[in-house]
């Protein structure tokens, strides 16, 4: 059901965004309408997850399967409170924008990265107080992160220093649960994608660097960095979000459901590589329409190599 709506909503979000549609003298909410059928069919499964929750002594991986599905929860009040302000006809320019970023910025940094997470820290049963303290710092930052996507001139100085000091929360943290699961990793004999993971755990300490410099440079945010932010995006949406599933994949239904894996990483791999001449920093002799061609070919390498996975699979 979650995936049916999110199919459904796609499309009203890709022809009107977050803004109502207009016909003629009416104007409907479409895609607020659908993310609403898509937000009730995540509360159903969130139902379902603390109905078959029975665990005494949570380990690390359940902790973080926990705080996972509360920022799941969490973020959706951003987007109720777009749909709230559409219903009003309130329209706060600074208030839609910090709405938009609870919802998509605690949806990425608490939902799916901790739950990835979640699902790595299962592979290797991950244990020790360095990980266990990288679980409270990164659930104490992730709440405040938000405010890293809006512009400096919209944030007061308060909400600026508090996301700041989430983000640094949320990159020490991510780095302590990182390092003994990438050592635990290279032990493992349970999984036959350790490569997988290590790639994926690789990818999220870029990721957990990229953020806390972010959170200590003065003024910085990533609303004045539009480039660096797409860089981000897909280091933490592909390359550790979208491997880590995979890899988690292989283990819990085997070698049929996953068979392009290795395809779909080192197509990963090698788009991640050709967005690095996107940085402000690579010199602009380098560059040419030939990297938009390049990149665009590249990036057809996952899509094709999921679809190699999910035709590939005999339900």
């Amino acid at each position: 059901l979650a995936f049916l709506t999110a199919l459904v909503a796609y499309v009203p979000f890709l022809l009107f965004g977050y803004a109502p549609a207009t016909f003629g003298a009416a104007r409907l909410p479409l895609s607020m309408i659908a993310a609403g059928a898509n937000v009730l069919a995540w509360y159903w499964f969130v139902a379902l997850y603390l109905r078959a929750r029975r665990v005494d002594a949570p380990s690390i991986a359940v902790r973080l399967f926990d705080l996972a599905v509360f920022f799941l929860v969490l973020a959706t009040l951003g987007a109720w409170g777009l749909s709230g302000m559409q219903l009003v006809g309130h329209d706060d320019v600074a208030l839609r924008m910090a709405l938009t970023h609870v919802f998509l910025d605690i949806f990425s940094e608490g939902w799916f990265v901790l739950g990835v997470l979640g699902l790595a820290a299962s592979e290797v049963n991950l244990t020790g107080k360095s990980a266990a303290w990288g679980v409270r710092m990164a659930a104490l930052g992730i709440p405040f992160t938000f405010a890293l996507g809006m512009p400096s001139s919209m944030v007061s100085p308060l909400f600026g220093l508090l996301s700041s000091l989430g983000g640094i929360a949320v990159a020490i943290g991510l780095v302590l649960i990182a390092v003994p699961m990438y050592r635990q990793l290279g032990n493992a004999s349970s999984t036959g994608v350790r490569w997988m993971w290590r790639f994926a755990i690789a990818a999220l300490v870029i990721k957990a660097v990229a953020e806390g410099v972010v959170s200590i440079a003065p003024d910085a945010n990533w609303a004045a960095m539009p480039h660096l932010r797409i860089i981000y995006l897909h280091v933490v949406l592909l390359g550790f979000v979208s491997v880590g599933l995979v890899a988690a994949a292989h283990s819990a239904w085997g070698e049929s459901a996953t068979r392009g894996r290795t395809a779909f990483t080192i197509s990963i791999a090698a788009l991640l590589i050709f967005l690095l001449p996107y940085m402000p920093i690579w010199p602009l002799a380098w560059r040419g329409v030939w990297l938009l061609w390049v990149t665009a070919a590249l990036a057809l390498g996952p899509v094709l190599a999921a679809a190699w996975m999910i035709l590939g699979k005999r339900f």
